[in-house]
């Protein structure tokens, strides 16, 4: 039977003459559970994005809960996830729904006692297409982008980011830095660097530069070529677990003249990104996330 099916019973008596009774009044069958369930979150009827945590609870019964499914159905593509758990509890959590494509979704959650009886309930939501930022400087207190090792008077500066919001790693599609040159080297723009690997060579930036004193310099890509750089999301960050990105010069962006010394200043580090599935599917959500300025320390 389906969800919205349910079975009816009538009784006759006989006797030894074999006279009928008329039928009894008709009766439901059921299968008793107790409590109530519930989903949230997310609350009903409202907007969510990305990893979106569920949680379903059992309150009010006295029975024992052994299994709960929680199925994930949009509007026009069905069903796109279901999550399933034979933990006995009161509570379960869901962590691993990412909510694309955008649009209207049913969650339904059905939880199953020791007598095999069930009890679901539903809620609904609509997932956007953007989330927050899910990218940030590790440490959080970072302002300063470090000269890369072996790199002669920072030709090479680099900080560290990290993930630990999103819930699912993220893959950058594009990439933004702008930079105020007070050294007065005018270094010119080569690559930027994941962990040690080239992401785009020299000349596959668009790169636009001011001329003038202080000169302002511009370096974006927008057609990261696959796969893109991906940052995965752990918690909490560490220095082990983190990405190093490096910023590649033709020239020094440090002066190196002591007392008076002078640095440049990367006022602009945007990455635009996409989260990925637990396949690693780039997924149809998108943002775009501005960390700190950072001066060369």
């Amino acid at each position: 039977m389906t969800g919205s099916q349910s079975v009816f019973y009538r009784v006759t008596a006989k006797d030894e003459c074999v006279n009928s009774s008329a039928p009894s009044s008709a009766a439901e069958g059921l299968c008793a559970f107790s409590g109530t369930v519930t989903v949230n979150p997310p609350v009903a009827n409202t907007n969510v994005a990305g990893v979106v945590p569920t949680t379903v609870t059992v309150s009010g019964g006295t029975d024992t809960y052994t299994a709960v499914a929680i199925t994930y159905t949009h509007s026009t593509s069905g069903v796109t996830r279901t999550y399933t758990s034979n933990t006995n509890g009161t509570t379960w959590t869901d962590t691993g729904w990412l909510a694309s494509p955008a649009g209207l979704y049913t969650i339904a959650a059905t939880v199953t006692n020791s007598a095999g009886c069930t009890a679901t309930t539903t809620i609904s939501v609509t997932a956007g297409s953007a989330v927050g930022c899910c990218l940030s400087v590790y440490p959080t207190t970072t302002s300063t982008a470090s000269c890369a090792s072996g790199s002669a008077k920072c030709k090479e500066v680099s900080y560290k980011i990290g993930n630990d919001r999103c819930l699912t790693a993220v893959s950058v599609t594009a990439m933004t830095v702008a930079w105020t040159d007070y050294s007065g080297n005018k270094p010119r723009w080569q690559t930027a660097q994941f962990n040690g690997s080239n992401i785009a060579g020299a000349g596959s930036w668009t790169t636009t530069y001011t001329g003038t004193t202080n000169e302002a310099g511009t370096a974006t890509k927008n057609n990261f070529s696959a796969p893109s750089p991906t940052v995965s999301y752990l918690t909490p960050m560490t220095n082990a677990n983190t990405t190093n990105v490096t910023y590649v010069f033709d020239k020094a962006t440090d002066s190196g003249n002591g007392s008076s010394r002078k640095v440049d200043v990367f006022g602009t580090n945007q990455y635009v990104f996409t989260l990925l599935d637990s396949a690693g599917t780039p997924s149809g959500i998108t943002t775009t996330c501005s960390l700190p300025s950072l001066t060369v320390n």
